[in-house]
């Protein structure tokens, strides 16, 4: 037994074809013209695709911040540098801004040198559109001093698929 039916949903026709097989209901759809997008009838800044995608950028943030903490908190400050764009900034709390990757793996590498043993790294809030994301949070380095904690803004973007530090 097969019965078909055409819907028309924004000029996008699609054809469903609904078959019998062993006493189960078997539905096929497919869209008669696969270049149209079936769902333009959804906004695409739906409060609910934000929150799934704002989601995935918190947690792909927190993951590039977990590499930074990492590769840092284990003296490595070639590779704490890494989540920076090659010509991006890095503006330290009580220093002048740091232009590019080197420049920034040199002022790690100074810090480190001072006496700073660790950086824990606190993801608060995110948001982005297209290529660009920004973070807020908390910060806490470990050193001979102390615990120095503050705030940061951390921009992002993304350059071939990665988020680098911008």
């Amino acid at each position: 037994m097969s019965e078909e039916s055409q819907q028309n949903n924004n000029n996008n026709s699609v054809l469903i074809n609904s078959t019998q097989q062993n006493g189960n209901l078997k539905t096929e759809k497919y869209q008669k013209y696969p270049e149209r997008n079936l769902f333009n009838h959804i906004p695409l800044n739906s409060a609910l695709l934000e929150n799934m995608n704002r989601g995935a950028l918190f947690q792909e943030i927190k993951n590039r911040q977990g590499d930074f903490m990492r590769a840092f908190n284990e003296g490595d400050a070639k590779g704490a540098a890494e989540i920076y764009d090659p010509d991006g900034y890095f503006m330290p709390n009580g220093h002048s801004p740091v232009k590019g990757r080197s420049g920034i793996e040199a002022f790690f590498q100074k810090d480190m040198a001072d006496g700073v043993s660790s950086a824990q790294i606190i993801t608060e809030e995110v948001n982005g559109s297209g290529d660009w994301a920004f973070e807020r949070g908390s910060y806490h380095l470990e050193c001979g001093r102390g615990t120095e904690s503050g705030a940061y803004l951390q921009v992002w973007k993304r350059i071939n698929g990665v988020l680098v530090g911008s």
